[in-house]
This record gives C-alpha cells, sequence and structure tokens, in this order.
C-alpha cells in the first residue's frame, strides 16, 4: 500500500490484507489476549485457563500458561522434561 501525504510517500508492505491486519492487531492488543502492562506476551493470557494440548500417540503434550517468570526455574521458561518446542510430555489419560 502507497500512501501521499505533505510530508511525502508512505509505503506498508505487510503480509496480510488491511482487513486480516485489523484482526490481527485487535487480538494482539486486546488485555486479555496478548497486550499486558509490561508489553505483548507471547503467549495469549486465553491460555491461562484453557492450556493448549495436543494428544499424540497415547501422550498429552501441553503449553501452559506462566505469567511473568517462569515457575519451571528454566532460563528458557522451557518446562522441565520439555523439548525445543516448549512442549512437555503428560501422563497419558
Amino acid at each position: 500500500m502507497t500512501q501521499r501525504s505533505a510530508r511525502g510517500v508512505r509505503r506498508l508492505l505487510s503480509l496480510v490484507n488491511r482487513k486480516q491486519l485489523k484482526r490481527v492487531l485487535s487480538r494482539m492488543l486486546d488485555e486479555t489476549e496478548f497486550l499486558s502492562p509490561f508489553g505483548v506476551r507471547a503467549l495469549s493470557r486465553f491460555h491461562k485457563d484453557h492450556p493448549y494440548e495436543v494428544h499424540v500417540n497415547g501422550n498429552t503434550n501441553r503449553v501452559d500458561y506462566e505469567p511473568a517468570e517462569s515457575t519451571t526455574g528454566s532460563s528458557a521458561g522451557i518446562q522441565t522434561g520439555a523439548g525445543p518446542s516448549g512442549f512437555r510430555k503428560l501422563s497419558p489419560r
């Protein structure tokens, strides 16, 4: 998108169109989702009450929301026993 004004030409390059960008920003700037008083969260606050789980070959892998500092003691914020993806292996249900 190109926009001309008295200040000159401004360009916006985006992988999404204007309508999609508004949808992305509405979630990113929502305090119940990604926006916090300290910046943008890496994981939506929605996951505090709804952890993300993936079930593969009888194993449950889960990503928990941990506000501020990690509770696992890992400097990377990845839970103990987790692989590089940040998932941790849980017991089958």
